[in-house]
């Protein structure tokens, strides 16, 4: 009983400590959104026909970059910190689900 007891504890003070900092360049959820989009869309030409991209010569991760005006590490940072917060990274990745859904559907009509 006791050591079950030791477990609670240590899981409910570990489940309350933050995992990471937010990052002092963490892109907001709305254009973290939108990147993710975006990287998905880039990633599915990319391997329906990725000479489509070759031959525009689109680089998907510079075109992002530029786009959004944000560089790697402040993507990667922020990536990581909506990873560490598994409701949030989830509705981000809903979103865009529901976005290319919805797009998928308007261009069958």
């Amino acid at each position: 009983m006791k050591k079950a007891l030791c477990i609670l504890c240590v899981l409910f003070f570990s489940c309350a400590e933050k995992l990471l900092e937010k990052p002092e360049n963490l892109i907001n959820k709305d254009k973290m959104i939108d990147i993710v989009e975006d990287l998905t869309l880039l990633k599915a030409a990319n391997s329906t026909n990725g000479s489509v991209l070759e031959r525009y010569d689109i680089e998907a991760m510079n075109y992002i970059y530029e786009k959004y005006s944000i560089d790697s590490v402040g993507l990667a940072e922020s990536n990581m910190y909506y990873a560490s917060l598994p409701d949030e990274y989830t509705e981000i990745y809903t979103v865009v689900e529901e976005r290319i859904k919805t797009e998928r559907d308007r261009l069958k009509e």
